[in-house]
C-alpha cells in the first residue's frame, strides 16, 4: 500500500510549459484500487458532514457543499465548519 501512494507526481502541460510537483494527497486516478481507496476516504467524511447537518454531494472525485442562509454569516459558518472537519 505504501508504494501505491508514494513517489507520486502531478504534471501540468499548459501553453507549452510543463510543471511537475510531488504529491501525497488524494487517491490515484485511473487505477484499479482508486475507487476503493476513494470510498474508504470519502464515506467517513460524508457521514461526519451528514451528522453535522451539512448537506454535501459527491460524484467521482468532486464534493460540493450546499448551504443557504439569509445573511452572509449564515452561509459562512457551515462551509467553514465543514472545512475544519477535513483539516
Amino acid at each position: 500500500m505504501d508504494s501505491y501512494l508514494s513517489d507520486r507526481t502531478i504534471k501540468l502541460n499548459y501553453a507549452s510549459h510543463v510543471v511537475c510537483r510531488q504529491t501525497n494527497k488524494g487517491c490515484v486516478q485511473g487505477s484499479v484500487g482508486g475507487p476503493l481507496l476513494w470510498n474508504l476516504l470519502l464515506d467517513p467524511l460524508l457521514k461526519t458532514l451528514h451528522e453535522a447537518e451539512i448537506t454535501a454531494q459527491a460524484f467521482a472525485d468532486d464534493i460540493v457543499l450546499l448551504v443557504e442562509g439569509n445573511i452572509a454569516s449564515d452561509i459562512e459558518v457551515k462551509p467553514n465548519s465543514a472545512l475544519a472537519m477535513v483539516n
